[in-house]
């Protein structure tokens, strides 16, 4: 059940490089289709896609950021509400109203866009918040969707914001409760440790333990000689110790 396994995906990046793929397979007539989320510039971004006819360069997917009543993605941004564009040259033609910043990237995504006969975009709603645009591409003729057939997918993609959201904040909690964990056992070696090298070493080591690396160092600043340098490292190489062992440190007092 495609319901159930979208909640069930507590994993941010895998629940949303998936997600188009689900949806399309469950929605009668989809072949393809572009999720596009708010990202942190205040833009949409598109993050998933499913049934092109080549993958988008991932430069230009990190370059294409469309802000609200640009294009039909910002136009559905901006007004919250479903649109069906019947045929490809329409929807090509409205899509590619964008600004002159994002027009080369937004043409060259639209021609891996696949012939179709129409498109549905569902803005993804969570409660009065937008926070994102779903495209759905029927490549062969389909019946005249309705506004009972709207409804139907927008419920649906209201689902599909609901675990997106659910997953991020799932993500969220786990971050914060992972850099409690991390507090906690910094203070732990810092209330146990007999000298200052004790506890920079420990420190190191717990951090180490906690970004799930190897590599790393501390340093101390000497405000007698204005500079930084290295107090305790773990696997760094000796050449880079040796050059890199002080450092100074401009307006240093």
């Amino acid at each position: 059940d495609v319901s159930t396994k979208l909640i069930s995906t507590l994993d941010p990046d895998e629940l949303i490089a998936t997600l188009i793929e689900r949806v399309v397979q469950v929605v009668p007539g989809a072949a393809s289709g572009l999720l596009w989320l708010h990202d942190q510039q205040g833009t949409l971004q598109l993050k998933s896609f499913y049934g092109l006819q080549a993958a988008p360069d991932p430069e230009l997917m990190e370059r294409l950021r469309l802000r609200p009543g640009e294009g039909l993605i910002g136009l559905i941004w901006q007004r919250g509400e479903a649109l069906v564009v019947e045929g490809h040259g329409r929807y090509t033609e409205q899509a590619g109203r964008v600004s002159e910043r994002t027009a080369d990237d937004m043409r060259a995504l639209l021609t891996q866009v696949p012939p179709s006969s129409l498109a549905v975009l569902i803005p993804l709603h969570i409660g009065k918040q937008i926070i994102g645009v779903l495209e759905l591409f029927h490549a062969k003729p389909q019946p005249a969707i309705g506004a009972h057939d709207l409804q139907m997918l927008q419920t649906f993609a209201d689902l599909v914001a609901g675990a997106i959201n659910n997953a991020q904040l799932h993500a969220k909690m786990q971050a914060q409760q992972y850099r409690l964990e991390a507090l906690g056992a910094i203070g732990t070696v810092v209330s146990m440790a007999a000298d200052l090298d004790e506890l920079l070493t420990n420190a190191l080591d717990v951090i180490l333990h906690v970004l799930e690396t190897s590599a790393g160092m501390l340093l101390l600043h000497d405000l007698a000689r204005g500079e930084l340098s290295i107090a305790v490292q773990r696997g760094l190489p000796d050449r880079f110790v040796r050059r890199h062992g002080a450092s100074g440190v401009a307006h240093s007092p």
